[in-house]
């Protein structure tokens, strides 16, 4: 039996790394930044019914919150709180 297998390797896009060096801990923060963005809803894990409709509701209903922008706007807040600040260029929201 033989088996072919291909490889590609594409260079890395160092344009969607952003870094900074924090001199308090002499560390070199680095985050990938990837563009384009690709956003997936978020869903809540629930034991599996035959009646789905709570399910469902639940599903729409975090849906809504992200488009709304609520989501983006909480997770800022709850991080803010930790006193971890959240660069301008990361986004909790599809849009």
């Amino acid at each position: 039996m033989h088996a072919i297998a291909a490889a590609r390797f594409s260079p890395p896009d160092f344009s969607q790394i952003e870094t900074r060096f924090d001199s308090e801990y002499g560390v070199l923060w680095g985050f990938m930044n990837p563009k384009p963005r690709v956003a997936l809803p978020g869903y809540i894990g629930l034991r599996l019914e035959d009646d789905q409709r709570w399910q469902k509701f639940l599903d729409r209903w975090s849906e809504w919150n992200i488009l709304l922008g609520h989501n983006e706007r909480r997770m800022r807040e709850a991080l803010a709180k930790d006193g971890l600040e959240v660069p301008s260029t990361v986004s909790f929201s599809p849009n």
